[in-house]
């Protein structure tokens, strides 16, 4: 039952459960660096100015910069450690829930135009601030969920919003375009993280619906074939993709680390990969060290 699932959750708080557990619970409620320090909230709350959040500023090096959405904040740990091997500095401008795209965006779950207004603010302040900016790095991440959950609806900044696919998708891939090119044009160069895999069905799993027996036995996670989960965010990742050959901006694809064998899962080896089913832990944030290292290197 659901209510005997949080009460074990918070439960397990007090220690008094055994390591299987708070082990797990440590994995799915540890923040990333970047939101540990305050540095992303919603669009529909005031957000920080951009450039308020200096994840790495003890450095002289080229900076790089973290932009985007909570997918970007997954980025965060990883950064973090290639900042500082490279001794580079590290700043972000992170909102949640809105693609680092020049479109507008609504929800049927935040109705009226606070959402859409919220994203188009910080993508004009995140935009207009890295134009002041030294050249660097900018390394842009989203969510792929914007693509696939039927909630969501985009369409041109000045213009209607859609929620059909075709039309969603386009508004989407082009306000991603038009964002490179304007990231570029100040004079940085531009990393496209692929969206990580979203896990779980449309609902996406959730960790605090787990038993205590499930945590223990190693059940309670998901996995789900590769193959699946690549064709149901295609339209995400092939916007990616053909920004990335348009713009001239290079990609960086978590997949590798998060997908093995042809399976995705939000557990493996004992290690919790995911925090929920569109959002990965800080264990999984480190694994992607090696391959932003080479990039930004």
């Amino acid at each position: 039952p659901v209510g005997l699932s949080i009460a074990l959750w918070f439960s397990a708080a007090n220690g008094f459960w055994r390591d299987a557990v708070r082990s797990f619970q440590v994995s799915v409620l540890t923040p990333h660096a970047a939101a540990d320090r305050g540095c992303i909230r919603p669009p529909t709350d005031p957000v920080l100015a951009p450039g308020t959040c200096q994840l790495e500023t003890e450095r002289g090096g080229r900076p790089v910069y973290l932009v985007g959405d909570s997918n970007a904040d997954h980025f965060s740990d990883s950064l973090v450690e290639v900042a500082a091997e490279l001794q580079r500095p590290l700043r972000a401008s992170l909102i949640g829930g809105c693609p680092f795209a020049d479109v507008r965006l609504s929800n049927d779950d935040s109705p009226g135009s606070a959402l859409g207004d919220g994203c188009a603010a910080y993508m004009k302040d995140t935009l207009a601030w890295l134009a002041t900016q030294p050249a660097g790095d900018v390394v842009i991440s989203s969510s792929a969920s914007y693509w696939i959950d039927p909630r969501y609806a985009a369409g041109a900044l000045e213009g209607d919003v859609a929620s059909s696919e075709p039309e969603k998708s386009a508004a989407l891939r082009e306000g991603l375009e038009v964002a490179v090119e304007e990231v570029r044009a100040a004079g940085h160069d531009v990393i496209l993280a692929r969206p990580v895999p979203i896990l779980g069905g449309p609902e996406e799993w959730d960790p605090r619906l787990c038993t205590f027996v499930a945590i223990l036995s190693g059940t309670c996670g998901v996995t789900e074939a590769e193959s699946d989960v690549a064709s149901s965010q295609s339209e995400a990742s092939s916007a990616v993709e053909e920004t990335a050959a348009v713009t001239g901006a290079k990609v960086f694809d978590p997949w590798a680390a998060l997908c093995v064998n042809g399976a995705c899962s939000t557990e493996r080896g004992g290690t919790v990969l995911y925090r929920d089913g569109g959002h990965i832990s800080v264990e999984a944030s480190t694994l992607m060290t090696p391959g932003l290292l080479a990039l930004l290197r």
